[in-house]
């Protein structure tokens, strides 16, 4: 059986829907023979949408601090104008968190640098990556790095492994 893994930085939403798809696998009459030929090793690739990358940078801990995203080749920052909550949650699920604490703003956890790719975001918190969220075309922004977001999360990273 390959392997195919689904980790921190990667949509946690999709995790059920990588895991669905290998049960599915085991429980093929050739896997539960066990003579399974390798060209038809099973694999799972979570790939993002867009954002290539999200993550938390100078924080107290693994699960806070500003927030990032990696998009075309660069990190960039978000920016804080309608930062919110919702908007925390939606950051903490992509990253694999259960939840968000709070929604620090004014660069709490000191300024980015490079592109600020996202601002005024309104994120209903159910969605499962920050593109979902209502906002502006990425770069377009009306703020400089001190108002660069944070988050805090809580729960354990999910990570798992096939």
């Amino acid at each position: 059986m390959g392997l195919g893994r689904c980790h921190g930085g990667m949509s946690a939403a999709r995790i059920p829907q990588c895991y669905e798809y290998l049960q599915q696998c085991f429980r093929h009459e050739r896997f539960q023979q066990g003579n399974c030929p390798i060209e038809n090793d099973a694999g799972v690739s979570c790939q993002g949408d867009g954002v290539q990358g999200i993550r938390l940078a100078d924080g107290f801990s693994d699960s806070s601090g500003r927030v990032e995203v990696f998009i075309n080749g660069e990190w960039g920052t978000v920016c804080d104008d309608n930062w919110s909550l919702e908007n925390a949650i939606v950051v903490c699920r992509q990253l694999g968190y259960h939840n968000a604490t709070s929604a620090p703003v004014r660069a709490f956890f000191g300024e980015g640098s490079g592109s600020i790719w996202m601002d005024d975001l309104q994120c209903t918190g159910n969605e499962t990556s920050l593109l979902e969220c209502q906002r502006p075309p990425l770069g377009t922004h009306n703020c400089g790095h001190s108002e660069d977001a944070g988050v805090v999360c809580e729960g354990k990273q999910i990570y798992c492994s096939f």
